[in-house]
Order: C-alpha cells, then structure tokens, then sequence
C-alpha cells in the first residue's frame, strides 16, 4: 500500500481565554501517542509554560546558527501535531478567580473540525467477502484510486461493520495531532445532492476512532474531518453533488486503536429547524421539528433526554441541515478599526440571536464583524462594560459559527479572548451576559505583543533549509516547557518568521537524543503544536500551514529529560 502520511493543518490558529491568565486555558491537542508519552490519547492537557528567568547560566556557546544556504526540502511524512482551527473539538477551562468558567475551541477545525450526521446504528451488514473487496487493508480495482479498500457504490449503505487491525498506517487527518492508527478507505459515490451525515457512533464501533473525507487518494483534498465531536468516535457532514465520488477514512486515534467498526452513512433531513435551532430552557429535553430532533439524539441522545443546549442547537444547524431564521445577527460591521471602546451601547433590547458557548443560561447580545488589518494576535475584550460579560470571537456566520475562543471572567465580570488571525480574516465578536445579565457594553480591539524574552539562542529570521541552527542541550537551563515533552529538560529557543504563506516542515532528524519540538507564539503561551516522536524515530517533526510573517518561538527539549546534540531544519513544502 502506498504511503501518504500528511498533516493538513488548514490553519495554524489558537485563541486563549484571558490576557491575565494566559496558560488556564486552550486545549492541548497535541500529544504524542507513542508509548512513553504522559498524557491520554485525548491531549487534554493544558499547556502551562513555565517562564523561569534563570537564563543567566546559559553557554553562548552551546548553540549556533548556520546560513541557510542549504536547499530546501519537501516533508516525507506528518506525523507531528498540530492544533486545527477546523477541529471541532473544545476545551473548557475555569477561570481561577470566578466559578463561571470559559472555554475555547481550535478554529482551525472549523479549522477544521469539519461537520457530520448520524445514521440508525441498529440495522449494519457485514463486508461480503466474496465482492472482491477486503477489510485487512489491501486493495481492490476502483477505477483509479488504488489506496481503496471497498467501492460502497452509489447506494446508501445500512452500515460498514470492519475491523481495522492489520490495515496499515497510510493517512493522517487534519483534526487530530497524533501519530494516527490503522486505516481503511472506502469510496462511495452520492446518489443525489444533498448534506451527507458519515459517523462511526455505534456500540460495534471499539476504538477511538478518526473519520475523514478525501476527494481522491494521491493528493486529494480533505473535505472534511472528525476526531471526538461526541465522545471517542467520530462525525462529519459533507454537502455533495449528484455523483460526486468521495474517500472516506476511518483511521483510529493512535497505533492502539484498533478494532472493530461500524461506518454509517445517511442523508441529513433537512427542513424548518423550529425551536430545535436554539437552545431551550434548562432540563428541557427534545424540540418542535420532529425529523431535525431524531437526526440529532441519533448521536447524541442526551438532547433528548435531559436538555436541549447549545450544542444541541448547533448540532441541528451544522449536520443534521436544520433551515434556521437567523434573525438580526450582527449589529455593525466594525472595519478593521483597532483600540479601546471601538463599539459601546447596550445588550438590553438586543435578542438574543447568537449562541455562544460561555455564557451560562444565555441572554440578550450584540454582534460585530470585524477584520484584523495584518497577521497577528489580538486581543479583545469588555473591559468598560458594567455587568457580567460573556464574549466570543467566532467565524462569521449567525448561529452556527465556530468558536476562536470564548471567555467569562478574565479576573473580573468582563472577558477578554487572545486570537491568532491572519490579514483580512473576517470574525464575529458577540457580546452576551452571563446568566441573563444585561447592561451597558464596552469593546475593546488591540494588537498584542507576545513575549519573545525566552528564545535566548537567538532569532533564525526567515531562513529555511537543513541544520539552520545546532547545539547541545546538555549545556543549556530549563527554560520553557512544553505539553508533549513528558516534563521536559534542558531547552534549546528561538525565533523564527515565515518567509511566505504555506506550509513547513519543523524536524529534528539527525540529533542524537529523544527530542520534543514545539511552536508557540509567544513565551507566555501553550503550544500551537507539539510533536515527541516521528518517522518512528525519537526525533520530532511538525508540519504546519503558516501565514507569511507570522513569528513563533521554536522551543526544543528532550523528551523527559533528556539532553543530547540537535540539529533543527525548517523546510517549505
């Protein structure tokens, strides 16, 4: 079988809750799987980044920087981590000085995360042996794509039940940051136009399982993909054509997740969404559209039978094709106007036409559309207001969009959101209160600078090529640490710019110990992406989309403490 492991970072984006407490939230998706890793296959660990000063001790010597005069390299293989602004899976923090907690979700899924619906998990067949197809991972005729493992055709299947094990490891998905587990493609064809629901939510489904979608096997374009929307398995909706051919892939989360499984493909209902496009009162299970309600308690039940909450709300929007009245979503398209009080007024009268996630049982919002004028951090918040803010930065879309970060309290009742944004991308700030409250609004809209005093080995500029910097860590202080590095060592921390749009390479290849590589934006930040072992090597490597001039810090530690000789290549692909 053909090899094609990939990273396909849409965009390489983070949000954080609070400029006051930088490191209490942001999901850590970026765990290594491999067996001497700390963390869960989940990577929910926080990233908090201990900024010790002690740098006095470092050996000006024990680290260099070479002329990039060396050519450049395409990446082999992405089995590093990432943290997709299109995956849709969200972290939650609580705010240490409040009970009412914020939370914040990778854009990129979105960055990313991509959307899917559920089907009835009670009628499933088995593969036919005798069709000519296989479930061990090898391959049959399908007409060009040679990396296929069954041609479901063009029908609806009542299900795929298959097992993983002994499949191969040939793709990796944009939405998760491990190294991926075995994998089966399936191609099928839509028999008609329409919003697809593709999931692996079934009691035969045994392993946590990854599910994305292809448009063609050698460099094919990933339309959609899913890690733990609900749970461990996986969801993604897809709008297609009439006899539009897809891939699918079920691929599990890392080399331990195997088993069996049951793919499920239906048609999203469609149709007027009621009072299921919104959130009811609390311990009110179900909604007025009767088709919508049953597409979502089909994968997840609790909408049904506790409480019908804001994700449930979307869940209708975003898989199951709810047909929603958006209302008067936003209230004033604010430029690209920078600094403080760049909107004020009040949320009383507003309605309540966005949903957000951190705002406690909802209330009356205002919204904004706004886009930042170059690539960069910024920094939002209510700070001026005079009740108890919830405030959210989303992609611009009413309802439905997804969250960049979402805050409470940042310290006091008003909240502030880090974003990472690049030039001209449009977001929507919405500003509710929390538990109902209503009152007179301040927003505020600033670049940040991020703290760079920790790369002490320097800034590598906008160089590429191999061994662009080298030293020995045994020489060097702890000086940063990073999630995926199992507590961590003696650190090597520099600076680096993207010379252009695209995507790199980061590798580690060639040093001589167990090594952790991660990117951040600043040093007061979590990792953007964190890899410990790739190329089934204890070398790292991360490959990521990055818009041209975003400067990161590129911090490389060893792995548990490890300490040793590295040699750093950042390459375009």
């Amino acid at each position: 079988m053909m090899t094609m492991k990939k990273t396909l970072a849409k965009h390489l984006a983070l949000a954080w809750c609070s400029a006051l407490a930088l490191n209490a939230c942001g999901d850590d998706s970026s765990q290594s799987t491999e067996d001497e890793s700390s963390t869960g296959d989940d990577g929910d660990d926080n990233d908090d980044n201990d900024d010790n000063d002690d740098n006095d001790d470092n050996d000006p010597d024990s680290s260099s920087v070479t002329d990039p005069d060396s050519s450049t390299t395409d990446p082999t293989d992405a089995e590093s981590s990432t943290t997709d602004p299109t995956d849709a899976e969200s972290s939650s923090t609580t705010d240490p000085t409040d009970a009412e907690s914020s939370s914040t979700t990778d854009p990129t899924d979105a960055e990313s995360s991509s959307t899917t619906d559920p089907t009835d998990t009670e009628s499933t067949s088995t593969t036919d042996p005798t069709d000519g197809s296989t479930t061990d991972g090898t391959t049959t005729d399908t007409g060009g794509n040679e990396c296929v493992t069954e041609d479901l055709g063009s029908d609806i299947p009542d299900g795929v039940v298959s097992d993983n094990t002994g499949a191969g490891d040939d793709f990796q998905g944009s939405c998760v940051s491990s190294m991926g587990g075995e994998d089966l493609v399936y191609e099928w064809t839509a028999p008609a136009a329409g919003r697809y629901i593709i999931d692996t939510h079934s009691p035969t489904t045994a392993f946590d399982t990854v599910l994305y979608v292809l448009d063609a096997c050698e460099g094919g374009e990933e339309l959609a993909c899913d890690d733990d929307t609900h749970g461990t398995q996986s969801i993604v909706a897809v709008d297609l054509a009439a006899g539009q051919t897809i891939l699918i892939v079920v691929d599990g989360y890392g080399s331990m997740s195997l088993g069996a499984f049951d793919l499920e493909i239906s048609e999203a209902p469609g149709g007027a969404g009621g009072t299921c496009c919104s959130s009811g009162p609390d311990a009110t299970p179900g909604c007025d559209a009767d088709p919508i309600e049953a597409c979502v308690c089909e994968f997840d039940d609790a909408c049904c039978a506790s409480d019908w909450s804001t994700s449930c709300a979307t869940d209708a929007i975003v898989y199951c094709n709810a047909v929603c009245d958006p209302g008067v979503c936003i209230d004033q398209d604010l430029g690209s106007v920078l600094g403080d009080d760049v909107a004020s007024g009040t949320t009383l009268g507003g309605g309540n036409d966005n949903n957000i996630s951190c705002d406690g049982t909802g209330g009356e919002d205002v919204a904004f559309t706004w886009s930042p004028p170059m690539t960069g951090i910024y920094a939002f918040d209510t700070l001026g207001s005079d009740f108890d803010t919830a405030l959210a930065v989303t992609q611009p879309d009413c309802n439905i969009g997804a969250e960049y970060g979402c805050n409470d309290d940042a310290g006091t009742p008003q909240s502030s959101i880090l974003v990472f944004l690049a030039e001209g991308e449009a977001v929507n700030a919405v500003i509710e209160g929390f538990n109902g409250a209503t009152g007179n609004y301040q927003l505020n809209i600033n670049t940040y600078d991020a703290d760079l005093s920790c790369a002490i080995e320097g800034d590598l500029g906008m160089m590429t090529g191999d061994n662009i910097a080298f030293g020995d860590t045994d020489l060097l202080a702890d000086d940063y640490t990073i999630s995926c590095a199992n507590g961590g060592g003696a650190d090597a921390i520099y600076t680096w710019t993207a010379p252009a749009d695209g995507v790199y390479t980061f590798s580690l290849a060639g040093s001589d110990y167990d090594t952790a590589l991660a990117l951040s934006f600043g040093c007061e930040f979590g990792a953007a992406a964190c890899n410990d072992d790739s190329n089934d090597t204890p070398q790292s490597e991360i490959v990521v989309e990055i818009p041209g001039g975003t400067q990161l810090i590129v911090a490389i530690e060893g792995f548990g403490g490890a300490v040793g000789s590295y040699t750093l290549a950042i390459n375009p692909s």
